[in-house]
């Protein structure tokens, strides 16, 4: 397939379009509907995980199917929470890690990405 980015403005009422988005990719990937809902909640939980720690302007979306995965990368550009690395504690990084194989807080400068990773079944 191949990747898709969504860059949307860094508020909450726009989480959905990327939720919306990443199901609609999740699908041509030929993933299962119980997969596909999975990536639909992973994308909304990573999503608003990150608007709520940061003060970012913009929010970026990356979708990559490669082989027998499915990646998706939420990334802002300004992190204003100094919290644990790995975000654990919150219930929010406790489902990211039950929807998803691999889930990764990345953290360069003041940006921040959660990088997800689910195999397709």
């Amino acid at each position: 397939m191949g990747s898709v980015t969504l860059t949307v403005p860094a508020r909450p009422e726009y989480v959905h379009i990327a939720r919306s988005v990443a199901a609609g990719v999740a699908a041509k990937a030929a993933m299962t509907l119980d997969d596909i809902e999975d990536i639909r909640l992973a994308v909304d939980e990573a999503c608003t995980h990150l608007l709520a720690h940061s003060a970012a302007d913009v929010l970026r979306v990356e979708l990559l199917q490669s082989g027998e995965s499915f990646e998706i990368v939420a990334h802002v550009d300004s992190m204003i929470d100094d919290g644990d690395e790995r975000g654990d504690g919150s219930i929010s990084w406790r489902i990211l890690e039950a929807l998803a194989d691999s889930v990764l807080l990345e953290r360069s400068g003041e940006s921040a990405s959660i990088r997800l990773s689910k195999r397709i079944s």
